[in-house]
């Protein structure tokens, strides 16, 4: 990719990728543009957070650093996770003002990703990791209070906040999850440990939903066995775990193989002699 081109992509505009380079060239005269790409990315970041960022209004400055940790959002999620009951209004006037900070598309928000980096880079460096934590776990608590399940879920587990995830999994584990929900979903759940799953049935009963219809069988079938050595018949393990008999009695028959077993009992002696039970 020609240079200029890709500052012009990372800096979504000519404007500010020439005042970033002007900028570079004025720091260090005697490199050529050339050689700028490493780097270039934090120069970047510096211009825009002096000569734009901190030149705002205050309240602007706060509702910029307050959305630097979602990926998109809407009026309401922009109030309750900034505390500005005006946040509407002040994104409206700094996306009418300025494309280069922040874009719209159908009600709904994005910050230019360069923009989102810079933000970040400067929220980390002003603040502690637990007042990060903080805002992370109050954007999850709004995302689950508008049953937006995986938006919430991201939240927590970037503010490694297990217990508050494993309520959130719980809560809504008898929802059938929609397909675009379920990488996310799944990769809440691996957040999770093993142990804390296998205690709680509803979180083995979510889990294995969104296993079985995202059709990854073998995470799928460690759970089956999980409820086939506690002795249970195949209808209490389908209504356990929101399988049907059918798919329950294909995974048994697979663990049966794998075991070089032909019966249930054979398996909870399996089972005993390994130390799962």
């Amino acid at each position: 990719m020609p240079f200029c081109v890709y500052l012009k992509t990372k800096a979504w505009g000519w404007v500010l990728m020439l005042h970033a380079v002007a900028k570079k060239l004025g720091d260090s005269p005697a490199v050529p543009i050339s050689s700028m790409r490493l780097g270039i990315g934090e120069k970047f970041g510096e211009t825009f957070l002096k000569d734009i960022v901190y030149r705002l209004p205050d309240d602007e400055i706060t509702l910029l650093f307050g959305l630097a940790i979602l990926e998109s959002f809407d009026d309401e999620t922009a109030r309750a996770v900034t505390g500005l009951d005006n946040a509407p209004a002040l994104m409206e006037g700094i996306a009418a003002r300025s494309y280069i900070i922040m874009r719209e598309n159908s009600d709904l928000y994005s910050f230019i990703p360069f923009v989102k980096e810079a933000l970040l880079r400067e929220l980390k460096r002003q603040r502690s990791t637990s007042q990060i934590n903080a805002m992370f776990r109050r954007a999850g608590k709004h995302f689950a209070d508008r049953d937006m399940i995986p938006e919430a879920a991201k939240m927590y587990i970037q503010a490694q906040d297990l217990e508050a995830l494993k309520l959130l999994l719980i809560q809504s584990a008898e929802k059938r999850p929609g397909t675009s929900e379920l990488s996310e979903l799944l990769e809440a759940y691996d957040e999770l440990p093993g142990e804390m799953i296998l205690e709680h049935p509803l979180l083995i009963k979510g889990k294995c939903i969104a296993e079985s219809l995202r059709g990854r069988a073998a995470a799928s079938e460690m759970l089956v066995w999980a409820q086939l050595i506690k002795g249970l018949k195949n209808k209490e393990i389908a209504a356990a775990l929101g399988f049907t008999e059918r798919n329950v009695k294909y995974h048994t028959i697979e663990i049966h193989k794998k075991l070089g077993v032909n019966s249930r009992a054979e398996v909870i002696k399996k089972a005993a002699e390994i130390g799962e039970i």
